[in-house]
């Protein structure tokens, strides 16, 4: 009798320590997660990139934000090849990039065009993180933190602001 009780409370103790675990492994990971947003951000911001950022991104953002969201479809110059989620997002900001390059404040400008491709490619590693808890906690860990080192993913978002990470999260 004395040993079913001595098992049922140390199954109790793994239980709340489980439970535990799991709650301090999504808090370590979501501190992880918000330093790399800020981290990346920090850096996209005095990355100026001229080439598709201005030719498409910000035209994008000030169109759909002047001329309502599905103007940007009748522009002939620069064309939209995208679905209507990346432009929305991006015309969300469209008032205040209008401003910020009237008087040419670039990282703001940077800030700006690149954050939701940024946004997304953080809510990847969140996702992973989620997605591997159940395997193991430290794996969940190990994996979000190396998709948010991974390169190829960070200079496409951080540096060139593509929105590919965007797609990603939606498939």
């Amino acid at each position: 009798l004395f040993m079913d009780n001595e098992k049922e409370n140390i199954t109790l103790a793994s239980k709340k320590n489980a439970k535990f675990s799991i709650k301090m492994a999504a808090v370590i990971f979501i501190i992880i997660s918000c330093c790399a947003f800020l981290l990346y951000l920090s850096i996209g911001a005095f990355l100026i990139q001229e080439l598709d950022l201005l030719t498409f991104n910000l035209p994008w953002a000030v169109s759909g934000a002047k001329d309502g969201l599905f103007s940007i479809y009748l522009l002939e110059e620069p064309g939209v090849d995208y679905p209507p989620i990346f432009p929305t997002l991006l015309s969300v900001f469209g008032v205040p990039l209008i401003y910020f390059y009237s008087i040419g404040i670039w990282p703001v400008i940077m800030l700006l065009l690149k954050f939701w491709p940024i946004f997304f490619f953080v809510l990847l590693a969140v996702v992973i993180f989620f997605l591997l808890r159940k395997e193991s906690l430290i794996l969940a860990i190990l994996g979000g933190t190396l998709w948010l080192v991974n390169p190829t993913a960070a200079v496409n978002c951080v540096w060139w602001g593509q929105a590919d990470c965007l797609f990603c999260f939606f498939l």
